[in-house]
């Protein structure tokens, strides 16, 4: 189906992409594929068109997506900000991003903040906000205000657009593709995206090294509930002995998510302050942005996320399993 109840907003954001000059663009913390695709397509466009843009960036570069356009400019920057600056977000459900970077920010430090995403629980904490839960991914809400505005989408935008299409929607199999997503898709490819280019970059391009860090992952993998809920854990040592990213873990979940009755899937990743970042995933049984929430986290139905402030792995296990209780 295709978004046509924002085109109001959509025109508002495409004339002041085209009038002003100066841009920070925000992403949330550990980028997928919709957070670094649509990053990557606006900053394109904004180059292209000469402006004075900069990203807000303090992650890694997921190796998954290196080869995207431009991800020669993602440095860890703090971009210097005034009351000309138009600040957009793009993929975040709260400002918590924006706040990282500038926590005394105040109207006499920017000009506005635009906000595009597509989590429905997005708390609309900009001047213009472009909030649209049943689409895809953020790279489609992009798309169709490309489109709708007679912006041109080149290769390099278009690849952009496509990685995140294909991320966020689960390789076209999670619940939110629809046939748009689709016409959305062959259009890019018509414009010369080539799909197995990408799928290679997003999900055949792992170290040699993953598959000791999932041997690692499948020895801790346990079930419970009747098999309801599967979970494992990865460890910081992990990565530092077996000299991976972080983000190389991030498929796994994928992996025990697939294991027949499971309707929650979870992997507790290790922070540096030894504390735990929970991954949720389902096949759209059980809405797991429900139990997120009510961790302080949130996410889409199929794919959400929250921290667990514990440094006890069985305690944070224990939370979940008490939440996902309650939630069905």
């Amino acid at each position: 189906m295709k978004i046509t109840n924002h085109k109001n907003i959509s025109k508002k954001i495409a004339q002041i992409l085209k009038n002003e000059d100066k841009f920070v663009l925000f992403i949330h913390k550990i980028p997928d594929g919709d957070a670094m695709g649509s990053l990557l397509a606006v900053f394109c466009l904004l180059k292209k068109w000469r402006k004075n843009v900069e990203i807000a960036w303090d992650n890694e570069i997921p190796y998954q997506y290196v080869k995207l356009p431009h991800t020669n400019n993602l440095k860890k920057n703090h971009p210097q900000i005034d009351s000309k600056t138009i600040l957009i977000s793009l993929d975040n459900s709260t400002n918590n991003i924006i706040n990282k970077f500038y926590p005394n920010l105040n109207r006499d430090n920017y000009k506005m903040i635009i906000n595009i995403d597509h989590h429905y629980k997005n708390t609309k904490f900009g001047d213009i906000n472009l909030i649209i839960p049943e689409a895809a991914s953020v790279t489609q809400i992009l798309y169709d205000i490309f489109k709708e505005n007679n912006i041109k989408i080149d290769i390099e935008i278009a690849e952009c657009l496509y990685t995140g299409l294909v991320a966020d929607s689960g390789k076209f199999q999670y619940i939110n593709t629809t046939s748009h997503s689709h016409i959305m898709a062959a259009e890019l490819i018509s414009i010369g995206v080539n799909p197995n280019k990408i799928f290679k970059s997003i999900y055949e391009n792992k170290p040699i090294s993953t598959l000791d860090l999932h041997k690692l992952m499948i020895k801790r993998t346990k079930t419970s509930k009747g098999g309801s809920l599967i979970y494992s854990y990865v460890l910081q040592d992990d990565s530092k002995e077996l000299n991976l990213p972080y983000s190389a873990s991030m498929e796994f979940i994928n992996v025990i998510r697939a294991i027949e009755n499971v309707k929650l899937a979870a992997v507790f990743k290790q922070q540096k302050d030894y504390t735990y970042r929970v991954s949720l995933r389902s096949s759209g049984d059980t809405d797991v942005s429900k139990i997120a929430i009510k961790f302080g986290g949130g996410g889409h139905p199929t794919a959400a996320g929250y921290h667990c402030n514990s440094k006890d792995i069985n305690h944070c296990i224990k939370q979940l399993e008490n939440k996902f209780n309650t939630n069905n």
